[in-house]
């Protein structure tokens, strides 16, 4: 049993990769996602209380942009998987990560290639967009059945702050990861 659950959640162990020589990691992970978030879900709180902006449209659009995505990322994960490149299996200055190996165990803090690097990381975007594509396509769905309910605003505006977070965490996320294979895969 603990297989299947270390295979469904396989995705998240990019969350586990340790960035020791440079915090852009942690910036790219939490603080922009976060400011973004912040800044996203004012704007969209403020519009629909002063100028009655439908944060119901914010979520069908989101769910539009969400469907397709998971079918790039997992071709870039075909990608940087078959790509044959004898620098991709060097290591990463700095990063580490926890692996788990059936039969092995656990080996922590094992340096990482820019292989399984680039491979957690698309790995972790296709779950993020799978995510931000099933909640924001069920608060579109659930939008008419809980209107009559009072605490709706508040559970709206609380639905409507974490999948920002997703979504601005999936952005910047994709933004490094093109950044990583334009440039700073080819460096030396």
């Amino acid at each position: 049993m603990t297989l299947f659950w270390h295979i469904l959640f396989s995705p998240l162990k990019y969350i586990c990769i340790k960035d020791g020589e440079a915090p852009q990691k942690k910036w790219f992970d939490i603080i922009c996602p976060l400011l973004t978030c912040v800044l996203l879900s004012l704007f969209l709180i403020l519009s629909d209380y002063h100028y009655s902006v439908n944060v119901a449209y914010f979520f069908s659009k989101l769910g539009s942009i969400t469907n397709i995505l998971p079918g790039f990322y997992i071709a870039s994960i075909a990608a940087i998987a078959t790509f044959d490149k004898s620098d991709l299996d060097s290591d990463v200055p700095g990063m580490k990560m926890s692996m788990f190996y059936p039969g092995k165990g656990i080996i922590k803090d094992s340096p990482l290639s820019k292989r399984i690097f680039l491979c957690c990381m698309f790995s972790y975007l296709t779950f993020l967009s799978v995510v931000c594509s099933i909640f924001s396509n069920l608060a579109e769905t659930f939008r008419d059945i809980t209107i009559n309910f009072h605490c709706y605003g508040y559970l709206k505006y609380i639905y409507l702050v974490l999948l920002s977070f997703v979504f601005a965490q999936l952005i910047t996320i994709t933004c490094w990861a093109l950044y990583y294979i334009s440039q700073r895969i080819h460096l030396r």
